[in-house]
């Protein structure tokens, strides 16, 4: 019979997950750390419109007592949250394309994976776009995404395998 874990141990546990959950979701942010150990958060604008404030008002009570911090700080070493996600790698020269021109020349810069598009439409078209859109849950140019895909391939044409997750999900980023 495996052992029962004790009530500290799983309560620990929770406080991690918590945890672990709100930082994913982007719904807190560390504010207060020793070392690699988190000592207290704040909601983030996200997680504040969430109502996830007493959920983090707890888990900053929590985080006071010690018998948590050995878990947090075993997790957190080798964990992304802490680290700083506002500094930005500039390329150097000799890593553009074509180092004689400057970086934002056609040229250096990355190459775009969508384009930008102006439709013209009437307005009680679009009016129907959009409730279809709401409908099903996307936004207006993944539900279009979706429907051009549809209408293309109802042409005979050849969707590459690339786009084919699109036509079952039009909202994934590919």
């Amino acid at each position: 019979m495996a052992a029962k874990k004790s009530k500290r141990v799983r309560d620990s546990e929770q406080l991690l997950n918590q945890l672990v959950e709100l930082m994913e979701a982007g719904d807190a942010t560390v504010v207060e750390k020793e070392g690699n150990i988190v000592r207290r958060l704040r909601p983030t604008k996200i997680g504040q419109s969430r109502g996830k404030n007493d959920i983090i008002e707890d888990i900053n009570n929590k985080l006071t007592n010690d018998r948590t911090i050995e878990e947090l700080e075993q997790f957190l070493e080798n964990s992304d949250f802490l680290k700083d996600k506002t500094k930005r790698r500039y390329r150097r020269k000799e890593d553009y394309p074509d180092p004689s021109k400057p970086s934002w020349a056609e040229v250096n810069r990355a190459p775009r994976s969508k384009k930008q598009i102006n439709l013209r439409l009437d307005a009680r078209v679009l009016a129907l776009v959009e409730e279809a859109a709401e409908k099903s849950g996307l936004n207006r140019t993944s539900w279009m995404t979706g429907v051009f895909l549809r209408a293309a391939q109802g042409e005979g044409i050849e969707i590459p395998a690339a786009l084919q997750p699109l036509l079952d999900d039009p909202s994934q980023e590919i």
